[in-house]
C-alpha cells in the first residue's frame, strides 16, 4: 500500500518548523515552537533499547520484562529514562539516537524499544501515525501496530496537559512517528476500503466498508453514510452509522444500490459523512466541498458477470463486511452442464490463498474451467489466521454464502489451496470433512506448532504438579492445528497434494511425512512432488501450474461427496466440537478432556440394524438416524447400539430408551466411584445450557457470533479508563488482523434485551461493569470484583488477578459471554497485550495471571482451566497453583 495523501511533507524547511517530541529540551522552548508553528508534531529523538522479549510468536502467555517493569512500576513514566531488570537478571538502560532529517530514526532490530516523552501546556486530541512498530504504548494504553507493514492506523490519542510518554516496539528497519492534528471532529480515513467489483446490469443491493474515525472524547451515535454513484441510473442509498466510542476507529460497512452500469470499466463511488438519517439535516456535506475529511472517492470497476470479480458480504462473525474472488466456469457447446435447456447446478471449487496473497489474486492465478465455479474466500485478511479460528470460519461462510448466490451440487464441492492456504487445505480438509467431496493442497504445512506439541517445547517437567497441570491447559488450544493426528478424517475424501521438490520456503518433507501418514489407512491419494520446482512455480499453460494444475483438477472432476446413506463407517477425530465435530451421521457434541484428541469410530450394519462401535474423550454423541436409510413407511425401524461395551436396544415405539425420529443423543453415565467411565445411554434433546458444537469454550469462542464489547463505567476513573482502552485495543486488533468490525460500547448503553443471542465481552468486574449481572447473573460460577476474586467456593484477594474467561449468556440459546478483568490495576494491566487474535493461541475457558507472568510466562498462571459439559466448576477440570484463600 502507498502512503497516504497526508504524508507528502517534509524536507529540511519543513523540519525547522515541525517540533519533535525532544527529550531533555528546555519545557519552555518546545512550547514556543509549537505555539509558533501549529504543525504535526514529529519525532527527531528517542530513548532505545535492545529487545526486551523472551517467548513470543505463538507463545500462550509471551515474556517482556519491560511490560513487566511497567506493570510492577519497576519502570515509571515519573523516569522514563531509568532502567530496568531484564528477563535474565541484568540491568538495562536506554541509549538515546537522533532520528534524520526526514524524521526517520535508523534501522534497528525487530522488538526493539524506542521511548519518547513529551510535555503539553494544554491537552488536546492528536492522530498517532507510525511507520514501522509492532505495538505502541501511550500514556499507558496500548494500540495495535503494523505488524506486517501493510497497513497504517492512525489511533486518535489523547495528551493530557504535563508530560506524556509513548514507547514503540519495532518492527525492524527505520522508524518514524509523527502526530497529526485531527482535520475534523468525525472523519473518513481513505485507507482500507472493502469493496466490490459491480456486476454489469445488476439490481441487487451490493455492501462496501470504511474507515470512520471519531477523533473527540465523545460517543458519537446518529451518523450515517450516504453513498452516490457517478454512473447513468445510479441511486444514492443512506446507512445508518453504529456507535462510535470516543477516540477510536471502525470499519464501517455500507450499501450501494443497482442498478449498476451497463457496461464495464471503471466508475466512481462518493461516500459522505452525515449527521442523522435524512441528508438535509443540518452537518451534512455537499459534494461541492473539496478535500473534505467527511467525503471520501472511491474507484470500482464494474465487470460482466463471466469475468473473475470480487463479490461482497455481511459475516455473520462480527456484522462486517467482507469480500470473495469468483472465477466463473466458461460456457462451451459440449457444456454438460446444460441438458434440455435446464441448467444443472455446477460443482464448486474453494480456493485458499497463501501469506500476504489478496484473495482476487489468488482467483486470477486459475483458468475459468467449463465443469466448475471457483472461489476465493479472503482468510479475512492476505495474513490472517492462517485458515484456522476466524480463518477458518472465514472460508465455510464464504462457502455457504457463494453456495446460496451460485447453483451448486453439493457432493460436487472441492478444496484447494497453496503455500498457507496449503496448510489451510489440510486443516479445513480433516475438521470439515462432509463440505468436500476431495482436497487438493499445493505446498502446504502441517501444523502452525512444532512435532510433539506446545507442552513439550514450554513445560518444564521440573515444575510442581499443579503448575505443570495449569500449564498444560493453557496450550492445549494449539492442538486443533494438528492435522497429521487428524488425517483419518480423509479416509473417504480423495487427496492430491502437490510440492515442488526444491521448494525452500515450505519444506517438501512437509508432504512426505504427510504421505507416510495417509500410505497407512488411505487407498485415494497422489502426492505429486515436481522436480526442481520451488515455493511458488508455472510452466506453459493457462493459469499458474502451482495452484491451476491439471492432474489434480482432473481428479476432482471424477469425484463426489458420498452421501450419509452410503456410508458405513465413521472414523472422526477432533480436538474440540467447536473447530469439527464429525462426518456423515455420526457427530461428537461434548468431551471428558476439552481440547483433547475425541474420537468415534462406528460401523452400521443396515441388514441387521445395528451400530457398532468405540468412543475416546467422546461424554456426548449424536447420530442422525434420518441418513442411515433405516426407516420404514416414513418410522425409524428398531436399532441396536454397542457402544464402548454398552449395548442399547432402541423401538422408537416402545422403552424408556426410545431415541427422536430423526436424531438420537448418546451421553456416558456418570463415572463410577473408581474412576472408570460409566456406561452410554440415551438421553432427550440436550438443551443450550450444555455444551455444543455451536457454544463451546475456549476464550476466543467469545469473539463470534457478532460479539458486542461492553466496557465497564462503574470503578475509579483509572479503572474505566482501562475498560474502555482495552476494548478499543481489542477492536483495533481484531480490525488488523481480521479485517473485523467490532461493536464497542459503554454498559450504561447497552440492553441485554435486543440482542439476546448475541456474544457479549465485558471489560471490566461485577462492580465495575453494570451489565454483569444483565448477562452473567449472580447465580454465574465466577465473581470478580476489587480486590478479590471466586471461582465456585474458591476465593482469591489481592489487586493482581487478571481473569479472561467465558461463559454462557444467562437467558440466551447460543450467545457466549466473555470476561476481561482485573482485581485492581496491575492485574487488569496483565492482561493488555495477551495474544488472543493470534492463531495457534487459545486460552481455555478460564485463565487468571498476574504481573509475574510477564516475567516467567507458563510457570506464572495462578489459575486455568475448563468448565464442566454443564458449565459448572464441579464437573470441569481446573488447576489451581496459586491456592484459593478461602473456600
Amino acid at each position: 500500500m502507498g502512503k497516504p495523501s497526508w504524508r507528502g511533507s517534509g524536507g529540511l524547511g519543513l523540519a525547522l518548523v515541525m517540533l519533535a517530541w525532544i527529550l531533555g529540551w528546555p519545557k519552555g522552548y518546545a512550547q514556543d515552537q509549537l505555539d509558533e508553528e501549529p504543525a504535526d508534531l514529529v519525532a527527531r529523538e528517542a530513548w532505545t533499547m535492545p529487545p526486551t522479549t523472551g517467548n513470543t510468536g505463538r507463545a500462550p502467555l509471551p515474556t517482556d520484562a519491560w511490560i513487566h517493569a511497567w506493570i510492577t512500576g519497576a519502570w515509571s513514566p515519573e523516569r522514563p529514562d531509568q532502567g530496568f531488570t531484564d528477563l535474565e537478571g541484568r540491568e538495562r538502560a536506554w541509549t538515546r539516537v537522533r532520528a534524520d532529517e526526514e524524521g526517520r530514526f535508523p534501522n534497528d532490530r525487530r522488538g526493539s524499544l524506542a521511548l519518547m516523552t513529551l510535555t503539553r501546556d494544554t491537552p488536546e486530541i492528536r492522530l498517532l501515525d507510525i511507520e514501522g512498530h509492532l505495538a505502541t504504548m501511550v500514556n499507558g494504553e496500548s494500540h495495535v501496530g503494523d505488524i506486517y507493514g501493510t497497513l497504517g492506523s492512525s489511533p486518535p490519542i489523547a495528551l493530557p496537559a504535563g508530560r506524556s510518554w509513548l514507547v514503540v516496539q519495532r518492527r525492524g528497519g527505520p522508524l518514524s512517528v509523527r502526530l497529526r492534528r485531527p482535520p475534523a471532529p468525525v472523519f473518513l480515513d481513505p485507507r482500507d476500503p472493502t469493496t466490490p467489483d459491480l456486476i454489469v446490469g445488476s439490481t441487487e443491493p451490493t455492501h462496501a466498508a470504511v474507515i470512520v474515525i471519531n477523533a473527540s472524547h465523545e460517543t458519537r451515535d446518529g451518523q450515517s453514510l450516504r453513498v452516490r454513484g457517478d454512473w447513468p441510473g445510479a441511486r444514492s442509498s443512506l446507512t445508518e452509522l453504529p456507535s462510535l466510542p470516543p477516540l477510536s476507529f471502525r470499519k464501517v460497512g455500507f450499501r450501494i444500490d443497482g442498478p449498476f452500469p451497463d457496461r464495464p470499466g471503471p466508475v466512481k463511488l462518493t461516500v459522505e459523512l452525515i449527521r442523522g438519517r435524512d441528508p438535509a439535516l443540518e452537518g451534512a456535506t455537499t459534494l461541492s466541498q473539496a478535500n473534505d475529511p467527511t467525503r471520501l472517492m472511491l474507484t470500482l470497476q464494474a465487470v460482466s458477470p463471466d469475468q473473475t470479480h470480487k463479490r461482497t458480504f455481511i459475516s455473520n462473525l462480527d456484522g462486517s463486511v467482507q469480500y470473495y474472488g469468483v472465477v466463473p466456469p466458461v460456457r462451451s457447446l459440449g457444456d454438460l452442464s446444460k441438458r434440455q435447456g435446464t441448467e444443472l447446478p455446477a460443482a464448486m471449487v474453494l480456493s485458499l490463498h497463501g501469506a500476504s496473497v489478496e484473495a482476487i489474486d489468488q482467483a486470477r492465478s486459475y483458468a475459468p474451467k467449463t465443469w466448475c465455479r471457483l472461489i476465493a474466500p479472503t482468510n479475512r485478511r492476505p495474513y490472517g489466521f492462517d485458515w484456522e479460528d476466524w480463518g477458518r470460519l472465514d472460508a465455510l461462510e464464504v462457502l455457504d454464502e457463494a453456495q446460496r448466490r451460485f447453483p451448486t451440487d453439493p457432493a460436487r464441492v472441492y478444496l484447494t489451496g497453496h503455500s498457507m492456504g496449503g496448510h489451510g487445505t489440510w486443516h479445513l480438509g480433516v475438521h470439515a470433512v462432509d463440505r468436500f467431496a476431495a482436497i487438493g493442497p499445493s505446498a502446504g504445512w502441517l501444523a502452525l506448532v512444532p512435532e510433539g506439541g506446545l507442552a513439550e517445547r514450554l513445560i518444564d517437567p521440573a515444575w510442581p504438579e499443579e503448575t505443570r497441570r495449569a500449564a498444560e491447559f493453557v496450550v492445549r488450544g494449539s492442538n486443533p492445528s494438528d492435522t497429521l493426528t487428524l488425517a483419518t478424517n480423509l479416509t473417504d475424501r480423495a487427496i492430491y497434494g502437490l510440492h515442488g521438490d526444491a521448494d525452500d520456503n515450505v519444506s517438501v518433507n512437509e508432504s512426505r511425512r504427510m504421505a507416510e501418514r495417509l500410505r497407512e489407512f488411505h487407498r485415494d491419494w497422489t502426492i505429486h512432488e515436481q522436480p526442481g520446482a520451488g515455493h511458488w512455480w508455472d510452466v506453459e499453460g493457462a493459469g499458474v501450474a502451482c495452484v491451476d494444475w491439471t492432474p489434480m483438477f482432473d481428479l476432482f472432476a471424477r469425484r463426489r461427496r458420498p452421501d450419509p446413506s452410503e456410508t458405513r463407517r465413521i472414523r472422526y477425530a477432533t480436538y474440540s466440537p467447536a473447530v469439527g465435530s464429525g462426518t456423515g451421521w455420526g457427530f461428537i457434541e461434548a468431551q471428558n478432556e476439552p481440547y483433547q484428541l475425541s474420537a468415534i469410530d462406528l460401523t452400521l450394519d443396515p441388514i441387521e440394524r445395528k451400530i457398532v462401535g468405540t468412543t475416546a474423550n467422546v461424554s456426548r454423541l449424536r447420530i442422525e438416524l434420518g441418513g442411515l436409510a433405516l426407516s420404514t413407511s416414513g418410522r425409524i425401524a428398531p436399532l441396536t447400539v454397542e457402544l464402548d461395551g454398552t449395548t442399547l436396544r432402541l423401538d422408537p415405539d416402545r422403552g424408556p430408551d426410545r431415541p427422536p425420529a430423526q436424531r438420537m443423543w448418546l451421553a456416558r453415565r456418570l463415572q463410577s466411584p473408581n474412576g472408570t467411565p460409566g456406561g452410554w445411554q440415551v438421553i432427550p434433546q440436550p438443551g443450550p445450557e450444555l455444551k455444543n458444537p455451536e457454544r463451546q469454550g475456549g476464550f476466543k469462542q467469545a469473539f463470534t457470533n457478532r460479539a458486542i464489547l461492553v466496557y465497564g463505567t462503574q470503578g475509579t476513573p483509572e479503572a474505566n479508563a482501562w475498560a474502555l482502552a482495552k476494548a478499543r485495543y481489542d477492536a483495533e486488533t481484531f480490525w488488523y488482523r481480521g479485517n473485523g468490525s467490532l461493536d464497542v460500547i459503554a454498559d450504561v448503553a447497552f440492553r441485554a434485551g435486543e440482542h439476546p443471542d448475541r456474544n457479549v465481552v465485558l471489560y471490566g468486574g461485577a462492580d465495575l461493569n453494570a451489565a454483569w449481572n444483565a448477562v452473567l447473573g449472580p447465580e454465574a460460577p465466577l465473581r470478580v470484583e476489587r480486590g478479590g476474586w471466586s471461582l465456585g467456593r474458591n476465593r482469591w484477594r489481592g489487586d493482581d488477578f487478571g481473569v479472561l474467561a467465558v461463559l454462557p449468556r444467562r437467558g440466551g440459546s447460543r450467545g457466549l459471554v466473555g470476561v476481561v478483568a482485573g482485581t485492581g490495576l496491575p492485574g487488569m494491566r496483565a492482561l493488555d497485550r495477551l495474544p488472543v487474535f493470534i492463531s495457534g493461541v487459545q486460552p481455555p475457558d478460564l485463565l487468571a495471571i498476574g504481573p509475574e507472568s510477564w516475567r516467567d510466562g507458563l510457570s506464572a498462571v495462578r489459575a486455568a482451566g475448563f468448565f464442566g459439559e454443564d458449565w459448572s466448576v464441579e464437573t470441569g477440570r481446573f488447576a489451581f497453583p496459586t491456592p484459593p484463600q478461602s473456600p
